[in-house]
């Protein structure tokens, strides 16, 4: 990505701006960002001249929806002057916002209380939530919000400060699904330390934690607990410092976070010396909260571009490199850096790409984020709020890379071979790979390919070592949290219940577990699996499935005990009636947004196109009750058919969302939108042709 323009399809070329009002300083500023499915973010801030949080939704060709709110601006009235700090789209198409009052004739300015608010699809207040549709929530005499994420178990958790009499700052506050603070949170509903800094970055975390950073330090919560994670820079207790190696006469920034998919925490800041110049300056650190000593020196990298500048938003890109937006006094700007900290001078002038958005007033850039398919939208706020589009023009780029011919592009090097596959990062490089296994005919094999480059990452290998020809399931998440997926194969046909795990050590396949899904190793109807967070602790768990010759019979296994002994979730139990005998079909996805990975379940041949969604929630509170009481069911085709359904998930569409894809009947391929499985009869977004499935590459369990 060496040239980077503002993008002409969006809004008007690049920019949307907001109305602004009569007023002398009524405008809009923009402080954070969140994508929205299809392609559109939503923007939230503040109203210089009018009590209220702000909430815009802009469609993906950059638009405002003029079904939300006025002309696409929603105001959330509040009686004190407030701040909409953070955003996150529900999946009813409302919104859920935080933000901060401010308290009368307070000195701290923009603080008070917190407070949060629900609006539906329209960007009316829902009155189902809090008290009206709003939220106060009032911790001490003076709170201020940095950052809003989702809590297990529903809800969200709060990051913030509260400055008290003691000199406490109150970091997390978690609320739950209808905004009340929960009592069994810490203490009251606030777990508390004394920080060193005032959080200003919020990003959540593997394994259920979230991290927070501000000033010169970031720290790392349970949030199931809000305690801090002593295994997170351990000497520090879960604390780590972050320094921009400001002296006495200097000053540092700290603006934003993000976490890598390898686990690697990106802190992205400035500083300002006593000569007045400004650095951007990024810090790297490990997994564990120590310095990466492998990124800039000593884990930092400082970039002199000659102003004002500081950075505001990191983006990790998938060759790991990391693309740094910055403000100055009348332009937006991008730095990018190498994966070692380096300033990479490919990319547009000497590594530096500068956009001129008209605002000679100047400019003070929000959050940036990075939509599916590659572009990059600021929030920003001049003389008006503004969302800018950044696209990659191409001018210079090197041509797309070709996947390798060889056993890496056909991993069982034999032409008709029957695979089956499925996708996760298994290297830690940030990139999707693909692990295949062959179908019933041929000897099981298993292998690995690179999303990154299309090498040979593991295999082919006997995942069983007895030369099964039944054929395999397989299926991918990170087990154990630690932000590297493993992988999952199951026999089909004329195979035991075996669930075997692995994963890649040292660009080799090592077995992780090897256990019978189902307690009966005579059974050789072999099994099915699927992978998803259904405790929603921060892991993929496992839910495996009889195969042909059993009835629907279903096992949750804990996805972090799988290799030490697994552990059930639930007891086992039937998900569709158990006179059928050929299984059933499983895929895993959080179709209602709550958090807990939904299991979706499709009949086996014999059995009418039945999809049913049960809850993951509900499963773990009611197990086998959960069933009775399903989120959705409905029939993807005619139900006098007696093929059966296949189900799978996919981002199919490549939105960012995850659609739930399903063969049977006389349409090959269906895909239904998560949303959509909690209908009686819902509509398919796509159907494919058999023959638009072959071209599409598209293979269905």
């Amino acid at each position: 990505m060496p040239a980077l323009a503002l993008d002409p399809a969006f809004g008007a070329g690049g920019l949307v701006t907001t109305p602004r009002g009569p007023g002398d300083n009524d405008d809009v500023s923009f402080h954070d960002l969140a994508p929205l499915p299809g392609g559109g973010v939503l923007g939230v801030g503040r109203n210089n001249e009018a009590t209220g949080f702000v909430v815009a939704k802009v469609r993906a060709d950059g638009t405002l929806d003029p079904a939300f709110g006025a002309g696409g601006v929603a105001t959330v009235p509040f009686d004190t002057f407030a701040v909409g700090v953070a955003a996150a789209p529900l999946p009813d198409g409302g919104v859920l916002v935080a933000g901060n009052l401010q308290h009368p004739g307070d000195p701290y300015g923009f603080t008070g209380d917190l407070a949060l608010a629900r609006l539906d699809a329209g960007g009316n207040l829902d009155p189902s939530f809090g008290a009206g549709g709003t939220r106060v929530v009032d911790i001490g005499p003076v709170d201020q919000l940095a950052g809003m994420v989702a809590a297990p178990g529903g809800g969200v958790v709060l990051v913030g400060t509260s400055v008290a009499p003691a000199g406490v700052s109150r970091i997390l506050t978690r609320a739950d699904a209808a905004g009340a603070v929960d009592p069994a949170f810490g203490v009251g509903g606030t777990a508390a330390i004394t920080a060193p800094f005032r959080p200003q970055s919020v990003m959540p975390a593997a394994g259920g934690k979230v991290l927070v950073g501000g000033g010169n330090g970031v720290a790392r919560f349970d949030l199931a607990t809000g305690a801090l994670d002593p295994t997170f820079n351990p000497a520090g207790g879960g604390l780590a410092r972050v320094d921009f190696g400001a002296g006495t006469d200097s000053r540092s920034t700290f603006e934003g976070l993000t976490v890598q998919p390898d686990g690697r925490v990106v802190v992205v800041g400035g500083r300002r010396g006593p000569d007045g110049t400004d650095l951007i300056a990024v810090a790297r650190l490990n997994p564990d909260g120590t310095p990466d000593a492998g990124f800039g020196t000593g884990g930092v990298t400082m970039t002199d571009l000659g102003g004002h500048e500081y950075g505001r938003t990191a983006l990790v890109q998938p060759d790991g490199s990391i693309l740094v937006t910055f403000g100055m006094s009348d332009r937006l700007g991008m730095v990018k850096l190498t994966a070692a900290g380096a300033v990479d001078a490919t990319f547009g002038d000497g590594g530096e790409a500068r956009f001129d958005v008209g605002q000679p007033g100047g400019v003070y850039p929000g959050r940036a984020v990075q939509l599916p398919d590659g572009r990059i939208v600021v929030a920003g706020n001049s003389t008006t709020g503004q969302f800018i589009a950044l696209a990659d023009d191409g001018a210079d780029d090197p041509p797309p890379p070709v996947t390798p011919a060889g056993p890496s592009a056909d991993p069982f090097a034999g032409a008709g071979v029957p695979v089956r596959a499925a996708t996760a990062d298994i290297d830690g490089d940030g990139v999707a790979d693909t692990v295949f296994v062959t179908g019933p005919g041929v000897p099981l094999r298993a292998a690995a390919v690179s999303g990154r480059d299309g090498t040979l990452l593991a295999g082919p290998f006997d995942p069983f070592g007895d030369g099964f020809a039944g054929g395999g399931y397989v299926a991918a998440g990170d087990l154990d949290g630690d932000g590297r997926a493993e992988w999952v194969v199951t026999p089909d046909r004329g195979g035991g219940p075996r669930v075997s795990a692995f994963s890649l050590t040292d660009g080799k396949p090592i077995v992780l577990a090897n256990f019978f899904g189902f307690d009966d190793p005579r059974f050789r109807g072999g099994a099915r699996v699927a992978a998803g967070d259904v405790n929603a602790d921060g892991a993929a768990d496992l839910v495996v499935t009889a195969g042909p010759g059993g009835g629907p019979r279903v096992a949750v296994f804990d996805g972090r005990t799988v290799g030490g002994g697994p552990a059930r979730l639930v007891n086992d139990f039937f998900a569709l009636p158990e006179n059928l005998r050929d299984g059933a079909y499983i895929a895993v996805a959080d179709a209602d947004a709550d958090g807990f990975a939904d299991l979706v379940f499709g009949a086996g041949a014999g059995g009418a196109p039945h999809v049913l969604t049960v809850g993951g929630r509900q499963l773990l509170a009611a197990g086998a009750g959960a069933v009775a009481d399903p989120l959705g069911s409905f029939f993807a085709g005619d139900p006098a058919d007696r093929g059966g359904v296949v189900v799978r998930t996919a981002d199919v569409d490549r939105d960012g969302t995850v659609e739930v894809v399903v063969a049977g009947g006389p349409v090959v391929v269906t895909c239904y939108a998560a949303p959509a499985l909690l209908a009686a009869d819902p509509e398919a977004v796509r159907e494919l042709t058999p023959e638009a499935a072959l071209a599409a590459g598209i293979h269905v369990g």
